[in-house]
């Protein structure tokens, strides 16, 4: 059972985070010998292996820690593994119970020789169109009975997120991290996000990308983020006005995950906020947090106030 805290200052919020789940596996090696079986080959043994929650399932994880009076709900392929990391990623609090259990997610492994990153295996890199098909039922389903005040979409084009999806999710209080090189499929959108590799690749194709959006965020590593918010004036005619944040002096660790958090902060900071900016603030604040954690982490909610100067209230 999922246990939901209430704040007795307002109701209930409610998420439906929507898209790719990952299962993030790490696998440790150590060396034993040189290999037998040919020269300058050497022979590890394993002393670890451990899953964590990626994707979607990572935005899930990491909103319901950054806004615990919230509940958050999922929408995603998983298995058994990749929902037992996410249980223990979010603390019990993610309802999966709209999710898809099945098997072969989609997993990127990280292999480790002697404690130093050395490969990643990707495996099934997009699931099959019966699953997505699956997930549309339960999205349609979903959306029939539940009016969540936002939805978050994580799309890293493995195939949970479709133009059939697309047209049943209600955009104006969508926030989507997409890998689409166009953005006209999304018009209206609250929110989206892209990282500087991204937006340079969709600028190519249409050179005002935010007027498919309300608020357009485009992350940049540790240089921070901009936040670009298009305005109709006339028919012809709009205003553009940006705003720009420094990243956070925190030492990085792995950076696996940060997009995730930084979502899932826009998300959870725009539950108590109509302003984009103060949302990317403390979203870009969470992915400090997470950065200076080794392999795929959860923000933790006092750190992220704490780097941004503030307290719970």
């Amino acid at each position: 059972m999922v246990h939901y805290q209430y704040n007795r200052r307002h109701t209930l919020k409610r998420v439906l985070v929507f898209g790719d789940a990952i299962s993030d596996v790490y696998s440790d090696f150590s060396f034993k010998k040189e290999c037998p079986d040919a020269p300058g080959v050497n022979a590890y043994v394993r002393t670890g292996r451990e899953v964590r929650a990626g994707g979607a399932a990572n935005v899930a994880a990491n909103l319901a820690l950054l806004a615990p009076d919230t509940r958050v709900d999922l929408i995603a392929a998983l298995d058994t593994e990749l929902a037992y990391a996410l249980k223990n990623a979010s603390q019990s609090r993610v309802d999966v119970t709209h999710s898809i259990l099945t098997d072969g997610v989609i997993e990127k492994e990280r292999i480790y020789l002697d404690g130093k990153l050395s490969t990643r295996l990707d495996s099934k890199l997009k699931i099959d169109d019966w699953t997505a098909k699956l997930l549309l039922d339960k999205l349609d389903e979903y959306l029939y009975n539940h009016d969540p005040d936002l939805v978050v979409v994580s799309d890293y084009a493995a195939g949970a997120l479709t133009k059939r999806h697309l047209d049943c999710l209600p955009k104006w209080k969508m926030l989507i991290d997409t890998k689409l090189t166009e953005l006209y499929p999304l018009d209206g959108s609250l929110v989206i996000k892209l990282n500087r590799s991204e937006w340079e690749t969709v600028v190519m194709k249409d050179g005002i990308p935010e007027s498919h959006t309300q608020c357009l965020i485009v992350t940049n590593g540790s240089f921070g983020a901009e936040l670009t918010i298009r305005r109709e004036t006339s028919q012809y005619s709009a205003k553009t006005h940006s705003l720009k944040i420094p990243g956070h002096n925190v030492p990085v660790v792995d950076v696996c995950g940060c997009g995730d958090t930084f979502l899932a902060g826009l998300a959870a900071s725009l539950l108590t906020t109509d302003d984009p900016f103060t949302a990317m603030q403390f979203a870009n604040a969470a992915a400090a947090t997470v950065v200076s954690q080794p392999r795929t982490a959860v923000a933790n909610r006092a750190d992220t106030l704490k780097l941004l100067g503030r307290n719970e209230q």
